[in-house]
C-alpha cells in the first residue's frame, strides 16, 4: 500500500513539526506523530479488498513497537504453548479506545509473531468499519471457527481499560446508540487531558484454546454458535 510505504517519511516529519515547531513534549510528538500519520492507512481500501490482505514484515517489526512495550510496561503471558502449525482465531477483550492489546498483538513488541505464535495469521474487521461504524456482527467469528474448525483463544488484556479516563457526558444518548444500533461512543481523554493515553501497565494473559469441530457452512444454525460463544 502507498500508505505504509510513505509511512515513515510523513511520521518523521510530523514529528519534527510537533517537536521542534511546535514544543510538544518528545512523548507527545512521538505518539501523536504516530496517530497522524498512519490515519491515511483508513482512507486507502486496498488492505480490505486483498484477498491475502497486506501484512507488512518490517512494519511489524519498527521499533515503534518496543517504545509502546516499554510505555505500557505491556506483557504477554500464554496459559499453555501455542501450536504454530496449528489455526486458531485470537478473540480479545476489552478493546479500549485505541486497542492497545492489538499493538502488542498484530507486532512484534512482545515477541508475539517471533515467539508465542509463528504461524500464518490474518487479522479481521468488518471492511463496513472502513467507512461507517454502525453495522456489526459481533459473533461472526464464531462462525468463521465452526466453518473452518479454527480453536478459539481467550484473551483478556488487563489494564486497556485504564489507559484512558472515561467520561459521562451523554451517557443516556450514548447508550441508547448501543443499545439500538451497536454503536459505541467513548468519550474519554488521556494524559493532561490530551488523546495520549496513560501510562498504564497493561498485561495480555492468553488462555487455553477452545477446540472446535468443523461444520459445513450451510447447517451452522443460530445455536451452534450461541453454544460455543457461551463456552466458558
Amino acid at each position: 500500500m502507498l500508505t505504509v510505504k510513505i509511512f515513515p517519511a510523513l511520521w518523521t516529519g510530523l514529528f519534527t513539526v510537533y517537536k521542534h515547531y511546535l514544543s510538544y513534549s518528545w512523548t507527545g510528538s512521538f505518539l501523536l506523530s504516530f496517530v497522524v500519520a498512519y490515519l491515511p492507512t483508513y482512507i486507502e481500501s486496498s488492505h480490505v479488498v486483498s484477498r491475502d490482505g497486506a501484512a507488512s514484515k518490517w512494519f511489524q517489526q519498527l521499533k515503534l513497537w518496543d517504545f509502546i512495550r516499554w510505555y505500557f510496561k505491556a506483557t504477554i503471558t500464554l496459559e499453555e504453548e501455542l501450536d504454530h502449525k496449528k489455526q486458531y482465531i485470537f478473540c480479545c477483550f476489552p478493546h479500549g479506545p485505541i486497542s492497545v492489546n492489538h499493538l502488542l498483538t498484530m507486532t512484534n513488541g512482545c515477541e508475539m509473531l517471533t515467539k508465542h505464535y509463528q504461524g500464518v495469521r490474518r487479522d479481521l474487521c468488518a471492511s463496513v468499519l472502513f467507512t461507517i461504524p454502525i453495522f456489526k456482527d459481533r459473533k461472526g467469528f464464531v462462525k468463521l471457527a465452526l466453518q473452518y474448525g479454527a480453536e478459539l483463544i481467550p484473551m483478556y488484556a488487563f489494564g486497556e481499560n485504564e489507559a484512558y479516563t472515561t467520561s459521562n457526558a451523554f451517557l443516556g444518548f450514548r447508550k441508547w446508540l448501543q443499545k439500538n444500533l451497536s454503536l459505541g461512543i467513548p468519550i474519554c481523554y488521556g494524559r493532561w487531558g490530551t488523546f495520549i493515553p496513560h501510562k498504564q501497565r497493561i498485561a495480555l494473559e492468553i488462555g487455553k484454546p477452545i477446540a472446535v469441530k468443523a461444520m459445513p457452512k450451510d447447517s451452522i444454525t443460530q445455536k451452534d454458535i450461541d453454544d460455543l460463544h457461551a463456552t466458558p
